[in-house]
């Protein structure tokens, strides 16, 4: 439960981060991710192996960051970085999932409105901390 109030907090601060200056702090999420990971293991009983799963995730976002020449930025990556460890891989992919959804509604909706248009670029960790909302019912269920 304390994993999941960190990972809360850390998603809306970086959330307000990413609109204000379109930038990731990395010491808050990095912070996240040790304390999940620790919580884990250390009280949690979760398994190394799911930790490394959990951040295979944002591993695998790092790659496709380097690249696609930041398409996907370094600190989005990093932020599932963190929550693959503190959530684990298949609720990291979950959230990845409605977050690019949300996102793409959004998008969308944008561009039929004419805010912007099919490359402008919006903040993407405010529709990681949507889709973490939207699956939290379900991870605090199980």
């Amino acid at each position: 439960m304390i994993v999941y109030i960190i990972v809360i907090l850390m998603l809306i601060y970086e959330s307000v981060v990413d609109i204000k200056k379109k930038y990731i702090h990395i010491w808050p999420v990095a912070a996240a991710g040790i304390m999940g990971a620790a919580l884990n293991v250390g009280i949690y009983g979760v398994k190394a192996s799911d930790i490394a799963g959990g951040a295979a995730v944002g591993g695998i976002l790092l790659l496709m960051a380097f690249v696609s020449r930041q398409q996907i930025g370094y600190g989005d990556a990093a932020v599932f970085l963190a929550l693959g460890v503190c959530l684990g891989p298949v609720r990291a992919l979950w959230v990845l999932w409605l977050s690019m959804l949300v996102a793409g509604i959004v998008g969308v909706v944008g561009v039929f409105r004419k805010k912007h248009g099919w490359r402008s670029q919006m903040p993407y960790v405010p529709f990681v901390t949507a889709g973490y909302f939207m699956l939290l019912p379900y991870i605090l269920q199980a």
